[in-house]
């Protein structure tokens, strides 16, 4: 499962969306690509570069993972495009042809596919999502923007539970 928004009334709220999101970080939201009539924000080719830079430049990932939510929501770059992935990975040190090779080769395509399937599994339907394994168990702390008491109280609930074994 992945996150695909389209039509005309998708992002017809999308003024609202902006100032939620810089009241909750303080990140100026400017997403100039959602502006576009014929804009649909497809996540799977932004998560498809993340598990690409995780299988082959590892220690770069949060890095490109950091700068693909940067290019998208403060700079307003198309991050569904091929192309304006693998500039991002170009901006962080990662040749550009290498990346664009790899992102696009079927390998990628299904692990990102496995990924996907997984994630749905553990019931996770939102970004970013938090999960704590205690016991045996993984536990959903949060599934998108969840401000710091929150999860503060909600990881202490899980904590102080007997694990589900030992019931």
């Amino acid at each position: 499962m992945y996150l695909k928004y389209s039509g005309p009334f998708a992002f017809k709220n999308n003024v609202k969306v902006r100032l939620y999101i810089t009241d909750a970080n303080g990140v100026l939201y400017t997403a100039d690509a959602t502006a576009r009539a014929d804009f649909v924000y497809d996540t799977e080719p932004a998560c498809r570069a993340v598990v690409t830079m995780r299988s082959g430049a590892g220690p770069l990932a949060y890095a490109f993972f950091r700068a693909t939510q940067d290019a998208f929501y403060r700079d307003g770059r198309d991050v569904t495009r091929d192309d304006v992935l693998a500039d991002v990975a170009a901006d962080i040190g990662v040749p550009r042809a290498a990346f664009a090779e790899a992102f696009a080769s079927d390998e990628l395509k299904e692990i990102t596919r496995q990924e996907f399937e997984m994630v749905q599994r553990w019931g996770i339907n939102g970004f970013p999502a938090l999960l704590l394994v205690h016991g045996d168990e993984l536990h959903l702390v949060a599934s998108g923007y969840t401000d710091a008491d929150t999860l503060r109280e909600r990881i202490e609930q899980i904590r102080s539970a007997p694990p589900a074994a030992e019931h």
